[in-house]
């Protein structure tokens, strides 16, 4: 696997970090944890599973990085797959392939995945993509539902070191930011990447035109 430096680095750093589910401010270790209401039994493993199989579908270095804000709970939070969603990963419609891990009827589907492979497919696989917080940040204590969140200037940097790591691996030739959040993480100088942003407008709330558009142009 060309990419299993990568996959090393993902699977030392990001995997065994503990969930942090009490308090008003918390995220989800999704490749760790599971929770039972939402999740089907061994889930953690099959995710881990999901991102390997995105890993191994790729058989040169991406000159792009394609980096979003954090896992979003109809997306990534299922699948494992950054701007991924279940539905795409299951249906056959993209390079790879993966296994529902929610405990739902239908597997989870997400706008964004839509729109983010709908207009990038035909590139693949010349980009890889990932998040800045690569794991689900919630609100919800209770556990009976699964909320998003932006992800706190903390939590964001619990992962950065992994994030700049990344990037000194692969040396890529663009990093695109989607999303302010993204974008003003990436800027930060004390991150040293070497490269700067390119920015482009998240899909939500409206900005799915204006995204798909600012992709397409990049």
């Amino acid at each position: 696997m060309i990419l299993h430096p990568i996959w090393q680095l993902i699977e030392d750093q990001l995997f065994p970090l503990p969930s942090a589910m009490n308090g008003e401010r918390q995220f989800f270790n999704f490749y760790l944890d599971e929770v039972l209401r939402f999740d089907l039994p061994g889930a953690a493993g099959l995710r881990r599973q999901n991102l390997h199989s995105y890993l191994a579908s790729y058989h040169e270095i991406p000159p792009v990085l394609v980096i979003g804000e954090a896992a979003g709970w109809h997306g990534a939070r299922f699948s494992g797959v950054p701007f991924t969603c279940e539905a795409l990963l299951t249906g056959g419609k993209l390079p790879f392939s993966g296994s529902q891990t929610s405990n739902q009827n239908a597997p989870c589907s997400e706008i964004t995945a839509a729109v983010f492979w709908s207009v990038m497919k035909p590139h693949f696989p010349r980009f890889l993509a990932w998040n800045i917080f690569p794991l689900h940040p919630r609100d919800d204590s209770s556990a009976l539902k699964i909320t998003n969140r932006r992800p706190s200037p903390a939590e964001i940097r619990l992962t950065l070191g992994l994030l700049q790591e990344m990037v000194a691996m692969l040396k890529p030739k663009r990093l695109i930011a989607v999303g302010k959040v993204a974008y003003e993480t990436l800027r930060d100088p004390e991150l040293k990447l070497g490269i700067n942003p390119q920015y482009v407008r998240h899909p939500s709330f409206g900005g799915k035109q204006e995204f798909a558009r600012a992709l397409q142009r990049l």
